[in-house]
């Protein structure tokens, strides 16, 4: 039911746009979650006491009264607004008429769209989505049918010309987009490959105009092809400098944003994402992951719907490219010990198909074969999820997790390893065993609910996070080890835990070390790691130095003598690095922080 406050506001609005006056703003404004916001009262209508139907700049009592209106806290002046948003129709109209300049069929298919019997549009994913809150209450369901035609410009995006010779030779794009394929996109399958495949002829092999969407896409498949080639690779020294060429060359083609439909901006978000991980140097992983999670959950990608406007080929796009933003966000805040930003509660998705790309179409899904490389990644977003369940428990909350709860986690992760199919691509054998045990570690390590573990828990973080320093070196000797920034904080994280270990145990008394050689070769592998990773990885040197200053000093405790101390100590000097999360600390921060750490270190 409508209020009289909201009848009166929507008929001042009729009134003063058959006035030809500025329309005036609704009473109510949307908060973006499924409910409503009454707007506040102007000062002149609050001092008097009397309703005020919140219509800005102007009231409509005050309108009437014609007395000055005024709101309390309006950082922003309205005026300034209003002449934004006429800004903004401009551009739109200069945006409309370049895109007809461009595009001389776009005024034709407008005339034919405008007919009584609309055509069958070609599937527009920005157009399909539903959004719901957090909790999964309320809905705001699609736009009419006829609301979508009006999006011409998303659905019909502007072609331009491509100067091709800034590729290389189609030899080395066959060898560029064979390495994406089989190792990046095997763990993060952004594009569907025979889609990616036309774009690449149209690209890269034809003398055609191409649009934007299919420009960027190209152009960031070869970019994270060239930063992921292994230093071992005879193309390594060739190629792998291209790739900011390449990237800088698909960044210049999207900044304009014309021609990407929402679900294709989502991909070249998670692309430029993973390209970031690959080469620091493009931008900053927080912002860019924020971003995405924002982009994907603002498309309702989270959750599932019955919807009979998508293609096949558009649901199982929008669930694939929701997953790996997902996963890429949980596998961010592993290193950092932070609860991730898409809560499990909030999805209800379901996991992309098994199927090969060949057998997934606009019309349908064909029954074939199973896909290995897609039975791999969706094992990625499995333990993304019981990642992102441990993160959240242990990081969220203050309150200590039942021993049953850490039983259930951990026959969970043992299940998982068990049924992981042979590795292949980037998240390989080694991959996932590395990974089960740093997950291993972050249940069993010092954290927000569970501060102190026990003897069990430290003996189980000591063992894995020592398996993760270890197979670490086997894959950087390898010339395998990617994503230099998280695996900078991968080892940070490991290597911390693994000196909790040392030092709990010396403050306890228990004998669950190694001997004191193999403790200083552990924590020196840790060291070099770090020293090698920080010299191709540029704003780590702090963490770096953090990690060498805290383990010099625990290392020389545990080798100075053999004496145990049997009073335990309850401030855990270590647990500022375990339990608060690290965030991206500057050089500064990381100085001031093992300044703390130095001085709680007996």
């Amino acid at each position: 039911m409508t209020s009289p406050a909201h009848n009166g506001a929507a008929s001042t609005s009729t009134d003063r746009e058959s006035n030809g006056d500025t329309p005036a703003r609704p009473a109510i404004a949307s908060t973006g979650i499924g409910r409503i916001t009454p707007r506040s009262a102007c000062e002149p209508c609050r001092t008097r006491k009397i309703k005020c139907t919140g219509e800005r700049p102007t009231c409509a009592r005050c309108q009437k009264q014609g007395k000055e209106c005024i709101y309390a806290n309006a950082t922003t002046s309205w005026s300034y607004i209003a002449a934004l948003e006429e800004r903004i129709r401009g551009l739109e109209g200069e945006r409309a008429q370049w895109i007809g300049q461009q595009d001389p069929e776009h005024s034709n298919k407008r005339q034919r769209l405008d007919g009584s019997t609309p055509p069958e549009l070609p599937p527009s994913p920005s157009l399909q989505r539903r959004f719901s809150s957090g909790g999964g209450s309320g809905t705001v369901h699609p736009p009419e049918r006829q609301a979508m035609i009006n999006e011409l410009p998303s659905v019909h995006p502007v072609l331009i010309p491509f100067d091709r010779s800034a590729l290389p030779p189609p030899q080395h794009i066959h060898e560029l987009l064979s390495h994406f394929f089989l190792y990046t996109n095997a763990a993060f399958p952004l594009f569907h490959i025979p889609t990616l495949q036309r774009q690449v002829d149209v690209v890269c092999f034809s003398d055609d105009l191409v649009n934007r969407s299919d420009l960027a896409a190209v152009l960031f498949a070869l970019a994270i092809g060239a930063a992921s080639l292994f230093r071992t690779s005879p193309l390594h020294s060739l190629l792998s400098p291209r790739a900011e060429s390449f990237f800088h060359m698909a960044m210049r083609f999207t900044m304009h944003g014309v021609g990407f439909n929402s679900l294709a901006r989502l991909q070249i978000q998670v692309a430029h994402l993973i390209f970031v991980l690959y080469n620091p140097n493009a931008g900053n992983a927080w912002d860019l992951a924020g971003a995405a999670a924002r982009h994907a959950l603002g498309m309702g990608l989270h959750h599932e719907w019955d919807d009979q406007v998508k293609t096949p080929l558009e649901r199982e796009m929008g669930r694939r490219l929701f997953w790996i933003t997902y996963s890429l966000d949980v596998m961010m805040c592993v290193v950092v010990a932070r609860p991730p930003v898409i809560p499990d509660q909030w999805i209800n998705a379901e996991l992309p198909s098994i199927y090969d790309d060949s057998l997934i179409t606009d019309t349908t899904i064909h029954a074939g074969d199973l896909s290995p490389l897609k039975a791999a990644s969706l094992q990625v977003y499995r333990l993304r999820r019981i990642q992102c369940e441990i993160l959240t428990r242990l990081h969220a909350s203050k309150s200590p997790p039942a021993t049953s709860w850490f039983e259930t986690m951990t026959e969970r992760l043992d299940q998982w390893l068990v049924i992981c199919p042979e590795g292949a691509g980037y998240a390989n054998s080694d991959w996932q065993t590395l990974h089960y045990h740093a997950s291993i570690s972050m249940l069993h390590r010092p954290s927000r609910a569970n501060p102190t573990p026990d003897r069990e828990a430290v003996t189980k973080a000591l063992i894995s996070s020592r398996e993760v320093l270890r197979r670490s070196k086997d894959m950087y000797r390898m010339g395998r080890v990617n994503f230099n920034w998280l695996t900078m904080h991968n080892l940070f994280i490991q290597g911390v835990t693994y000196l909790n270990c040392l030092w709990q145990s010396r403050q306890n008394g228990w004998n669950i070390v190694p001997s004191s050689v193999d403790a200083f070769l552990d924590v020196h592998v840790c060291s070099s790691l770090m020293e090698g990773v920080a010299a191709i990885t540029p704003g780590t040197s702090g963490i770096r130095n953090a990690f060498e200053a805290v383990s010099e000093k625990v290392i020389r405790q545990v080798m100075s003598s053999n004496e145990r101390q049997t009073s335990p100590i309850h401030n855990n000097p270590l647990e500022v690095f375990l339990v608060h999360p690290l965030g991206d600390m500057n050089g500064d921060e990381w100085d001031r922080t093992v300044a703390v750490v130095l001085q709680r270190l007996p």
